[in-house]
């Protein structure tokens, strides 16, 4: 769980990007080169494609800016560094498309500050030979506002996975936008 700021800066991120890429679509549109009796109105329903590249454009975005702000926000606020036991699984069935299906863990991690025993999970699930076993230890960095809010091992983790997936959506997309922008601007 993440707090209300956090959040915030994500939604305020969301818009941000929505908005660029709109920008960027629209502009992309109208800019188009077209015949001098075409509307702006046809213009605009014309650049579907480019409506649809911005979809890609903003949902890669997103993903790269969620993941920094995620980064940003465990180097600032998981700042309690300690000892961790794994004292049991969290565990669901966790059902496939074609109807079957598997169980899913996640550990449940227990540490002492200030004289008080706590218990944290952060509700991610994977297979049982991916998570931590039971009665092992770990370093854990712990937000102890918020203290679901916790990592183990590199603030990072999962940084990369949010750029390559970003990547794959964002890049292509961009570069199809940006290049029609420059055509309608007589720059390339």
């Amino acid at each position: 769980m993440e707090n209300k700021k956090m959040q915030t800066a994500k939604i305020v991120a969301t818009v941000l990007i929505i908005l660029f890429v709109i920008g960027l679509c629209l502009a992309g549109a109208l800019l188009m080169k077209r015949t001098e009796t075409e509307t702006i109105g046809s213009r605009l329903k014309n650049g579907f494609p480019l409506y649809f590249f911005g979809a890609f454009a903003a949902v890669g975005l997103i993903n790269i800016v969620k993941g920094i702000l995620r980064v940003a926000y465990r180097i600032k606020h998981c700042r309690y560094v300690t000892e961790a036991m794994c004292v049991e699984h969290d565990c669901k069935y966790s059902s496939d498309n074609d109807g079957g299906g598997s169980w899913v863990y996640s550990p449940v991690y227990e540490f002492e500050y200030n004289g008080r025993n706590y218990r944290v999970r952060n509700y991610m699930y994977a297979s049982k030979f991916l998570i931590a076993d039971v009665c092992s230890t770990a370093t854990i960095h712990v937000d102890m506002d918020e203290l679901d809010d916790y990592y183990i091992g590199t603030p990072f983790q999962g940084l990369i996975v949010s750029f390559i997936v970003g990547l794959v959506f964002a890049t292509p997309a961009l570069f199809i936008l940006i290049g029609v922008l420059l055509q309608g601007l007589n720059l390339i």
